[in-house]
C-alpha cells in the first residue's frame, strides 16, 4: 500500500498545533525530525534527541514535520491548512516490518539465538533460544543498539540475577535474560504497544510468569542486580539518578542507544561509575558497576 507524504519545516513553537491540525484533516501519523540533519550528530544534548517524549515538544530550533495520508486524501484541504508554506509532496510504499523480520536470518550471540516466531531452523541443543514477534515495538536484534545489549547479556549475565529492562520495546532483552538464566525481570515501557509485545513474547517463550511489565520507572519497586536501558541518549541523561538508584550496590548498569560522539556526555551524567565501552558500527554500549 502506498501513502501520500507531506513534508514541511516549522518552528518548535508551531509543532504541537500544526500536528493536531494535520491529524484533524486525516493524517494517519505525524513524525518530527530535526530540519538540520546535522542535529542528530551534534554534541549538544539538547539538539541530539531524535524524537520528543510523549506530550513534549521537540527540542530542535527548526523541525521537519512529515505527515502521512491515504491516497484518496483531499490535498486541497491540506494546502488550505498550510497556506503558502513551502511543501514537499511525494508517495511512499508501506513496508511490512513484521513480514520483513520473518524473512530475516537467525541472530546469534554466543549460545544465545534470536529467531522469528515460526522458524524451524535446527539449533544446538544447549542454545538459549528466543522466538520473537516484534509486532509494532522496537527490538528484533538486528539493530546495533539491541545487538550490543544481547551480546553483553550473553557474555556477562550470571544465572539467578534479577534484571530491570528500561525501554523494553518488543521484550527481546527481558526474554533473552530469562533464557540465559535470570531469575526474574521487570520490564518498563511508556508505550502500550511495547508493553503488550513484551508480555506476549515472554508468554510465547514460556517465561511470562517471570516478567513484570510496568509503564513507568517510578512504579518499579526495589533494586536489581542488573539494570539495562536501551533508549535515547538524552533520556539516559535525564534518568541518570533514577537508573543508578535502581541498581543494587555491586550491581551493573548497562546503557545503550548512544551514538559514538555522545559517549562522553552520557558518561559525564554518571560520574560515580567506572565505564567500559562496547561498540558496533557508530553505536556504543556503556556498562559499569555501582560501588558497594
Amino acid at each position: 500500500m502506498a501513502w501520500i507524504r507531506l513534508r514541511l519545516d516549522a518552528t518548535t513553537d508551531e509543532c504541537e498545533s500544526l500536528s493536531e491540525s494535520l491529524f484533524d484533516i486525516g493524517a494517519t501519523s505525524v513524525v518530527h525530525k530535526p530540519a538540520d540533519a546535522s542535529a542528530v550528530s551534534t554534541e549538544d544534548p539538547d539538539q541530539a534527541v531524535w524524537e520528543p517524549r510523549p506530550g513534549e515538544a521537540p527540542l530542535w530550533d527548526r523541525v521537519s514535520v512529515e505527515s502521512f495520508f491515504a491516497l484518496d486524501t483531499d490535498l486541497a484541504a491540506c494546502r488550505a491548512l498550510l497556506g503558502d508554506r513551502p511543501l514537499e509532496i511525494d508517495f511512499v510504499e508501506e513496508s511490512d516490518f513484521s513480514q520483513t523480520w520473518r524473512n530475516q536470518s537467525t541472530q546469534q550471540f554466543g549460545r544465545l539465538f534470536v529467531v522469528p516466531l515460526e522458524s524451524s531452523e535446527k539449533l544446538p541443543a544447549d542454545a538459549a533460544l528466543v522466538r520473537l514477534d516484534p509486532g509494532l515495538a522496537f527490538g528484533s536484534g538486528t539493530h546495533a543498539t539491541t545487538a550490543l545489549c544481547l551480546a553483553w547479556l550473553e557474555r556477562h549475565l550470571a544465572p539467578g540475577k534479577r534484571m530491570l529492562d528500561v525501554g523494553s520495546g518488543s521484550g527481546i532483552l527481558s526474554v533473552a535474560a530469562l533464557k540465559l538464566g535470570a531469575s526474574e525481570v521487570t520490564a518498563v515501557d511508556y508505550d502500550a504497544q511495547a508493553r503488550l509485545a513484551t508480555a506476549d513474547n515472554a508468554a510465547r517463550n514460556g517465561v511470562g510468569e517471570n516478567v513484570t511489565v510496568l509503564e513507568a520507572l517510578d512504579e518499579v519497586p526495589g533494586r536489581f542486580d542488573v539494570v539495562v536501558a536501551n533508549i535515547l541518549a538524552a533520556i539516559l541523561i535525564e534518568l541518570a539518578d533514577d537508573l543508578v538508584d535502581r541498581v543494587t550496590p555491586g550491581g551493573e548498569l548497562v546503557l545503550s542507544g548512544i551514538l559514538e560522539n555522545q559517549g562522553d556526555w552520557v558518561q559525564a551524567a554518571f560520574p560515580d561509575l567506572d565505564w567500559h565501552v562496547d561498540q558496533r558500527e557508530e553505536w556504543l554500549l556503556l556498562y559499569g558497576r555501582r560501588a558497594i
